[in-house]
């Protein structure tokens, strides 16, 4: 006894569907591939202009505060420094162009802003207050 079996289109459309999903896996997986493969792409570092002057040293480990503006602006930056030692390290950044400005950016000079361990900026302090308010706003923001 001979027995014949009718297959439908679902029989051929389905195992063809299942080649064609396995085909782009397979192209997905492999593009994916070179993508971690590539070079990576050199960092564009920025520096500051030849007529910005730096006064101070920044700890890595450290929060940072840095300091925009003139230095008849903020005239006690050695005070500010002797006070946070071992707590934050105080940058003095003078004649800060436009450049610099947007990079970190201050709207308007002379001002502060504070700089978390990891470089992400907690606070903005402009216009630029009284040594004892930037002082005590400096300690509340690093409890």
């Amino acid at each position: 006894m001979q027995y014949k079996i009718k297959l439908g289109p679902r029989a051929y459309i389905y195992p063809i569907v299942a080649l064609a999903v396995c085909f782009f896996m397979y192209l997905h997986t492999r593009k994916a591939g070179q993508a971690y493969r590539q070079e990576p792409r050199p960092v564009q570092k920025t520096s500051l202009p030849a007529d910005t002057e730096l006064s101070g040293a920044v700890d890595m480990d450290l929060p940072a505060l840095y300091l925009f503006g003139a230095e008849q602006d903020i005239a006690y930056v050695d005070e500010l420094r002797t006070a946070l030692s071992g707590r934050c390290s105080v940058l003095h950044i003078k004649n800060a162009g436009d450049d610099v400005r947007s990079y970190f950016g201050v709207s308007q000079l002379p001002c502060a802003v504070l700089f978390n361990k990891d470089r992400d900026k907690i606070a903005d302090y402009a216009p630029l207050p009284s040594k004892e308010e930037l002082l005590s706003k400096v300690q509340d923001s690093l409890k």
